[in-house]
């Protein structure tokens, strides 16, 4: 797959102790790294059981090369 520097929009916070994102589209933007792959529809599943209970998968709307696409992100359920 390829990465490619994108701009999404919502509130940085902690959660378990990490940084953790969470999606608000009146928030401010950030810098962030999307992953374009084909093989990623295969490995969700994998990487929903590596992220856990306390993150959920969303689909959010990312800025890249000046147009907007929509990309899953991983957030904090409880950030703080």
């Amino acid at each position: 797959g390829e990465w490619y520097p994108c701009l999404i929009r919502g509130r940085m916070g902690t959660y378990l102790g990490f940084k953790s994102f969470r999606y608000d589209p009146q928030g401010p933007e950030y810098q962030a790294w999307m992953l374009e792959s084909a093989d990623l529809p295969r490995i969700i599943p994998e990487l929903d059981d590596f992220e856990g209970s306390e993150y959920e998968r969303l689909v959010i709307p990312a800025r890249v090369s000046g147009r907007w696409v929509m990309a899953q992100i991983y957030a904090g359920k409880n950030v703080e």
